[in-house]
């Protein structure tokens, strides 16, 4: 087994979390570019000190905000990528401009 095929297994097996079944549509979006694509643009705004993705900020469940939305769009692969960034982008975004009050 090659490292990229591990990591993909490790991908998959994460995804699945302690007791939650994995669906075939689910198993195949993990092994797919888009998943990476995604990973990669996630992972970018975990890195980016613009945006909150501090996972205790938004919810009590304690898996990853990488992996979080991972398991979104696994769950609805039909999901347009680009939207689902550009929507993410700006309900994280710390530098955004307040209404005056």
């Amino acid at each position: 087994m090659n490292s990229e095929q591990s990591t993909d297994q490790a991908t998959q097996e994460h995804a699945t979390g302690i007791g939650q079944p994995v669906t075939y549509a689910q198993k195949r979006f993990y092994a797919s570019d888009l998943c990476k694509e995604a990973r990669v643009l996630l992972q970018d705004l975990v890195d980016n000190p613009q945006y909150n993705t501090d996972p205790s900020a938004a919810t009590i469940d304690p898996v990853e905000f990488v992996e979080r939305h991972l398991r979104h769009l696994s769950a609805y692969p039909t999901t347009n990528l680009a939207g689902y960034m550009s929507n993410l982008k700006l309900m994280t975004n710390t530098n955004r401009s307040r209404p005056a009050s």
